[in-house]
């Protein structure tokens, strides 16, 4: 019991405890920071998300296969419309399942997944000047456009 309370009672063994403690307390608080800022990333993104999922496109494919059947012209630029709004869809399929894994990875606590799997946002092409969420993405809005002109 003595040579413990001895070596407890030496400076380098309290030292050593403090940096130890020091060391947990500062990992502890950078893990803190790290899921707030994730947390906060994935707020930003559900609410792009949410913004290009109130795009009537299902609507406007649905009016532009009904402008088809009348003009036989016009069925190949819907065709060809329906192409880039099936790609749309499934792109937008994958990312509600990224966000998804990424908010079950964020409660986990599991940030290095989370990072993994959070959707960067990738910047609009140049020159097509698409910066509004709300407007088609441009892939899809010339041939509607030009179909429901």
């Amino acid at each position: 019991m003595n040579q413990i309370l001895s070596i407890i009672s030496d400076i380098r063994v309290v030292i050593g405890i403090a940096v130890v403690v020091l060391i947990l307390a500062v990992w502890l608080i950078v893990e803190k920071v790290r899921t707030k800022k994730f947390r906060k990333e994935l707020e930003g993104l559900e609410k792009r998300y949410n913004a290009i999922k109130s795009i009537p496109l299902t609507f406007k494919m649905n009016k532009a296969v009904t402008a088809a059947r009348s003009n036989a012209d016009t069925a190949n630029k819907v065709n060809e419309a329906k192409k880039s709004y099936d790609m749309t869809q499934a792109s937008i399929r994958k990312i509600s399942e990224n966000l998804a894994n990424c908010e079950d990875a964020i409660l986990l606590g599991k940030l290095r997944k989370a990072d993994d799997t959070t959707p960067r946002p990738r910047p609009p092409a140049t020159g097509c000047g698409h910066r509004n969420p709300r407007k088609p993405a441009p892939h899809t809005g010339r041939p509607m456009r030009a179909i429901l002109s």
